[in-house]
């Protein structure tokens, strides 16, 4: 039994100790002394004293008694007067009863006794004023403004101010012809009294006195009145009438139209800005001799209608150039064709022996001929020999279209196989009897190209040349290299570059502009002598001379590497074998690409 107490109590002792860890226990029991401590110091509170008073009290007691105690009628407080401070509003007269003096007015004089003393003042105070006297509601309006700034200017400080108040003047309308003048009393001018002299008269300053002011004193005996001058007015102008204007307009009419016929017939018209000019430089170690790149671009926002253009395909279908190599030539041709617009004329050539046109002449490209020229392609077999130079005469011989570029597309491996067959004078003969009327342009493919005569052909005549590894790439660069001379926008271009040399400018002919073809020169200058650089293009443009105008520092531009000098010396090196092509390997040329290939690294087949 006891045994079983002992083990009982044992159980409650653990249950107790284990309800004592726990943590739910030890929560509430701290939340409920901390409820109490909150508790007792809130009650506490109003025990605790906030300030403690200092050790100084009243040395003796004082006692007050409270007395009810009525004020009589007789006692009250007088109304207070209403000051700055007063909260009873009183009215505006009382104010100035009260608080302000009565300002003293003096007696107001007659008027004509008023007027004699005005006169009086003038005739014996010595005034020398620039302009007339005031009149006396001037006088009035001077005063009162006066007032009105001291009472602004010492509001704080409570100035006094007494107005004293003019009376105004008599009206007195004048005649006609009548000036105005001081009425003065006999007994004021005497022999005693200061002479008036011409120079104490008031007039106005930069006009001429009368005979009758330079005799004061004779005026002062006889008892005339002074005369004040009064300047004459500069007349007024009369309103222009309806009439009158229109009438003007009817006679500047014909000198307007004069202008504007004068502004459309001039010889040049600027296009600055319509096109975006790039210069870079060079200046070689020595700082004297000098390379630029001149890049010029029509602006992509520029609004320039593209001019129509004149285009001859001349194809070489013959059995040199391969079945494969005349089919993609065929492609790229017809793709070529839908770029044209209506406005455009073109003729499609093939060659071998002879040449074949499509047309008799140039036709325009509408919907139909283009149609009819994709039929004259279909089904075209390569077979034949190759007469390059009497095929391509055949179409220069042909007299140019004005007003338009004139382009050959030339679409051939450049190998003849009869005729002539020299490349050098193919290109010199060609170039001779074109005289640049029109601007060439050649494309070939593969590895049976000759690259000297497409080359030299297409740069001696204002055209550049393309020429692709693969023939499987021909279809393709056709149309893309056509779509960059798809919108002429100048033709017959010079340019001027001032001071500095023509003789080392390339390439040395200058071709046309188009609105997606940038065209570079290269050139060579005297750092020390050429430091302006003024460039100025021209050329036409739908029957009008344009003109740009481009000025630089060459010492202050877009700084460039050797790259520039290297790529003047290329093109100086392929306008020399062009003069090799046409005139044969003279001694001078080859010296020439000798120095170009070991000053600048410009290697070509004639110094390998």
């Amino acid at each position: 039994m006891s045994r079983t107490n002992t083990a009982y109590s044992h159980s409650i002792s653990s249950g107790i100790r284990e309800l004592w860890r726990s943590k739910r226990v030890r929560f509430i029991i701290s939340l409920v002394i901390s409820v109490v401590v909150y508790f007792l110091i809130i009650y506490s509170s109003q025990y605790v004293p906030l300030f403690v008073t200092g050790p100084e009290r009243m040395p003796f007691p004082v006692r007050v008694k409270l007395v009810d105690e009525t004020i009589a009628v007789s006692q009250q407080i007088e109304e207070p007067i209403s000051t700055s401070i007063s909260t009873k509003p009183i009215s505006f007269q009382k104010f100035i009863d009260e608080i302000l003096p009565a300002p003293e007015i003096p007696e107001t004089p007659s008027p004509s006794l008023q007027k004699e003393e005005i006169a009086r003042e003038a005739v014996t105070e010595p005034v020398a004023r620039e302009t007339e006297p005031l009149s006396p509601e001037e006088i009035i309006q001077e005063v009162e403004e006066r007032i009105l700034m001291i009472e602004k200017e010492s509001d704080r400080e409570m100035l006094e101010v007494a107005r004293r108040v003019l009376p105004p003047a008599e009206e007195d309308i004048m005649k006609k012809d009548a000036s105005p003048t001081f009425t003065v009393d006999d007994s004021i001018l005497t022999p005693k009294d200061t002479n008036i002299t011409s120079s104490s008269i008031p007039r106005i300053i930069g006009t001429t006195p009368f005979p009758e002011q330079a005799e004061g004193v004779e005026s002062a005996e006889t008892g005339t009145p002074p005369v004040v001058m009064v300047p004459e007015l500069e007349p007024i102008e009369p309103p222009i009438s309806l009439e009158q204007i229109l009438e003007q307009e009817i006679v500047e009419q014909p000198i307007i139209e004069e202008a504007k016929k004068e502004k459309e017939s001039r010889p040049y018209e600027f296009w600055d800005d319509l096109f975006e000019i790039r210069l870079r430089t060079y200046i070689e170690k020595d700082k004297k001799q000098g390379f630029f790149e001149l890049t010029i671009l029509p602006k992509k926002d520029a609004k320039i209608n593209p001019l129509p253009k004149q285009v001859a395909f001349i194809i070489d279908s013959s059995a040199s150039i391969g079945q494969r190599k005349l089919d993609q030539t065929v492609k790229g041709v017809r793709e070529a064709l839908q770029q044209l617009r209506d406005e455009d004329l073109f003729n499609i050539i093939l060659f071998r022996e002879r040449a074949t046109f499509f047309s008799e002449g140039y036709i325009k490209a509408t919907r139909e001929n283009k149609q009819s020229a994709l039929k004259f392609l279909q089904g075209i077999s390569s077979t034949g020999q190759t007469d390059v130079f009497n095929s391509v005469r055949q179409v220069i011989q042909i007299p140019p279209t004005s007003g338009m570029p004139n382009i050959l597309w030339l679409c051939s491996d450049g190998k003849p196989t009869i005729g002539l067959r020299d490349t050098r004078a193919i290109i010199a003969n060609l170039t001779l009897e074109n005289q640049g009327r029109y601007e060439i342009f050649t494309i070939g493919g593969g590895n049976t190209v000759d690259r000297l005569l497409l080359d030299f052909l297409a740069y001696l005549n204002r055209g550049f040349c393309v020429i692709k590894g693969s023939i499987d790439q021909i279809s393709s660069a056709i149309p893309q290299e056509f779509r960059r001379i798809q919108n002429p926008i100048l033709m017959d271009v010079t340019m001027d570059f001032g001071s500095i040399p023509r003789d080392e400018m390339y390439p040395f002919v200058f071709p046309s502009f188009y609105q997606d073809l940038p065209v570079t020169i290269y050139g060579k200058f005297d750092s020390e002598k050429h430091k302006d650089f003024v460039f100025r293009l021209q050329g036409n443009s739908a029957g009008k001379r344009k003109e740009v105008i481009y000025r630089a520092d060459l010492t202050h531009s877009n700084t460039g590497d050797f790259e520039v000098a290297q790529r003047w010396a290329f093109h100086k090196a392929f306008y020399i074998i062009s003069r090799i092509v046409r005139e044969g390997e003279k001694p001078e040329f080859i010296q020439l690409l000798q120095e170009l290939k070991d000053k600048y690294k410009v290697r070509t087949t004639y110094t390998p």
